[in-house]
């Protein structure tokens, strides 16, 4: 009977930890993904993430190699977006748990009872899980990362070097079981790569977020600066039309003097010297596009009054010819 409860709460405790483990892998990941298929995608990553979490990485053991391509498989099928930033990620999170792994699975070897190891690696696991998505959740943006393509494969350079430090750390130390000097070199191998390789895919984690958080300053300060010449072209061009209306009462006065004196031709010729005043030709018309026009109508008249002539040949894709972005 005590085996039979001792079971039950044992294997219980497995189940709850790998469903821990996927909810707070889930969580760390969420915000840098966009899931396929709604919901299915979002269960189907959860379900990737937990089953992978519970998996036994030895140093110098193949797990990790049966685990990689179907990890990957899964985390491209229940994704979408920009493929590079998909794969950085993915790669990023596989060396975060792997790391995990391996360092509990080969260095907590040390306790006596083999139960009582095998839960203090779940129990740390769940901890370990648990405290990363705390730190990163306080820097968690409210919309979804984003990343110019550039950026993403940036990000994916930086992190195929802990993909690859895992690999030579965990894989290629096999004969670890012929040797008890090869043993020895890749176990204290393990102790420092490992480690290293956990605290680089936090940090690229970090990275991303930064990155994000500075793209999105970029692009509103754009945004501002846009703003900005929209309205001063709006102000230039009510002050025109302030000088116009000005201007016009004088000439109005001008015609009105010139026809009480019954001069008709100097009426006519001064009709006609209004009608070649540049104030009455209007702005000029560079695009559809009612921002862009006053935008580029400003900088053509700085430019006249700068003594600088140019050629502006504006082309819009079709999504920008309306009035509205």
């Amino acid at each position: 009977m005590e085996t039979a409860i001792w079971n039950f709460w044992f294997y219980g405790l497995w189940w709850i930890n790998i469903l821990a483990n996927g909810f707070f892998l889930y969580q760390t990941c969420r915000p840098f993904l966009e899931f396929r298929s709604g919901r299915l995608g979002q269960v189907l990553l959860f379900l990737t993430l937990a089953g992978i979490s519970g998996m036994v990485i030895w140093i110098g053991d193949p797990n990790m190699l049966y685990t990689m391509p179907v990890y990957f498989l899964l985390f491209l099928l229940c994704t979408k977006g920009n493929r590079t930033g998909r794969l950085a990620v993915g790669i990023v999170i596989f060396c975060l748990i792997m790391s995990v792994c391996a360092l509990l699975d080969t260095y907590v070897l040390k306790v006596d009872t083999a139960r009582f190891y095998e839960l203090l690696v779940r129990v740390l696991r769940t901890t370990i899980f648990g405290i990363l998505w705390l730190v990163l959740r306080r820097h968690f943006p409210k919309e979804r990362v984003c990343l110019f393509r550039r950026l993403w494969q940036l990000i994916l350079g930086l992190a195929i070097m802990p993909l690859c430090a895992l690999i030579a750390v965990v894989l290629l130390t096999f004969q670890k079981y012929d040797s008890a000097a090869v043993n020895a070199l890749a176990m204290n191998q393990g102790l420092v790569i490992l480690p290293f390789v956990l605290l680089t895919s936090t940090v690229i984690l970090f990275a991303i977020l930064i990155l994000a958080d500075h793209e999105k300053l970029e692009q509103t300060n754009r945004l501002a600066e846009v703003r900005e010449l929209y309205y001063q072209g709006l102000r230039q061009q009510e002050h025109q039309v302030r000088q116009i209306r000005h201007d016009l009462r004088n000439h109005l006065m001008v015609i009105q003097g010139l026809l009480e004196k019954e001069d008709v031709p100097g009426v006519y010729r001064y009709v006609e010297q209004l009608a070649g005043s540049p104030a009455l030709q209007g702005s000029k018309r560079f695009c559809d596009n009612e921002t862009a026009n006053i935008v580029l109508a400003a900088k053509a008249e700085a430019m006249e009054q700068l003594g600088i002539t140019a050629d502006f040949a504006v082309s819009l894709p079709p999504r920008f010819t309306g009035d509205r972005y």
